[in-house]
């Protein structure tokens, strides 16, 4: 099956949050993370500005770009066959087939339409002790190099599933994945995210947003970039 051209506005807009300042897209994505995260294989951007600002760290910045009208995506919000194709990878994969609540390719659908599929979903605590125990350690511990050894790990955790959820696609020709996210801190509703496996698809990094002002400063080591 070719793959399939999602018809994007020509002037739509993405966002991206960045501890750095920088003048062309690499990929990996241009970052100086902790060398305790685990790096992703693209580059991701949102939508939503607001869920931009999730990974600019504490004096970080956002720029923004827009998207080439011949970039090959595979919108996983979308019934398609490579859609499915996708479905069935990540079933057979190890991490994919404990994902609580794929059994079916309509719930699949459904879970890149809501946003949860990016936030992986276990049914109890003897399906993943480990990833149970941190979170709990996350939200209840005292010691401060305690909780911080817990947030990395559920971290990493996460960007791995990710990777699971997204990778794939690049060996099926393409250049890139959309698929919604929530985040139940900033809103109800689902926000679009763009995963970019080619750089050469986005336009050069604007860091003159409309209605936000650019920092100074020009990084932090550690600060986190899903």
């Amino acid at each position: 099956m070719m793959p399939y051209t999602h018809p994007l506005k020509a002037t739509e807009l993405w966002f991206h949050g960045t501890t750095h300042h920088f003048d062309a897209w690499e990929n990996p994505p241009t970052a100086t993370l902790s060398q305790q995260v685990f790096p992703h294989s693209f580059i991701s951007l949102s939508s939503d500005i607001e869920y931009a600002k999730l990974h600019q760290g504490l004096h970080g910045n956002i720029c923004a770009a827009m998207l080439s009208s011949t970039a090959k995506i595979l919108d996983l919000r979308i019934e398609s066959a490579d859609s499915l194709l996708l479905y069935q990878k990540i079933k057979s994969d190890h991490l994919g087939a404990q994902y609580y609540g794929l059994a079916f390719y309509s719930e699949w659908l459904a879970a890149c339409q809501a946003g949860s599929i990016l936030r992986f979903i276990f049914r109890s605590e003897q399906d993943h002790p480990e990833l149970f125990a941190q979170q709990e350690i996350a939200r209840k511990s005292l010691n401060e190099k305690t909780v911080s050894a817990a947030v990395i790990y559920i971290r990493n955790f996460t960007r791995r599933w990710i990777e699971t959820l997204i990778g794939p696609a690049k060996k099926m020709g393409y250049d890139a994945v959309i698929c919604n996210e929530l985040e139940r801190s900033l809103h109800t509703t689902a926000s679009t995210q763009l995963f970019v496996f080619n750089p050469e698809c986005l336009s050069a990094p604007n860091w003159e947003v409309p209605g936000y002002k650019l920092d100074s400063v020009q990084g932090i080591k550690g600060a986190d970039e899903l």
